[in-house]
């Protein structure tokens, strides 16, 4: 059952990174340089729906990683999650049709790797 819930913590986690850059997209350029620009950028941020569904999202993930620390090592749990540097990639070419370079698809393999060694650690 674990398994599934670290799925469903990756995916919600990979998937909130990607609404919220489609929720970014749609807000254009803000200026954060004072606290009444700041005050006004959370606003904004808060009340666009993608920006606010990619927040709930994280949020969701964050929940999920809690449980998960309640059962299992940190030590343990954090690289496991760390494969949502590999999906959220993935996710981003077919959502957001973005490139992703070599050197990134480097980066990521070693990030598998690391997450091997680690998953062979399971108690």
């Amino acid at each position: 059952m674990l398994i599934i819930i670290f799925i469903v913590g990756i995916l919600i986690g990979s998937l909130g990174g990607i609404v919220m850059k489609m929720g970014a997209a749609q807000m254009g350029h803000v200026q954060v340089s004072t606290l009444p620009q700041m005050v006004g950028y959370v606003f904004k941020l808060l009340s666009n729906p993608l920006s606010f569904t990619g927040l709930a999202m994280y949020f969701l993930a964050g929940v999920i990683w809690s449980y998960l620390l309640i059962k299992l090592d940190i030590s343990f749990v954090q690289p496991i999650l760390a494969l949502t540097y590999v999906i959220t990639p993935i996710l981003a070419i077919f959502l957001l049709h973005e490139h992703v370079t070599l050197m990134r698809w480097l980066g990521i393999v070693i990030v598998i790797c690391g997450v091997l060694v680690v998953a062979r650690t399971a108690s």
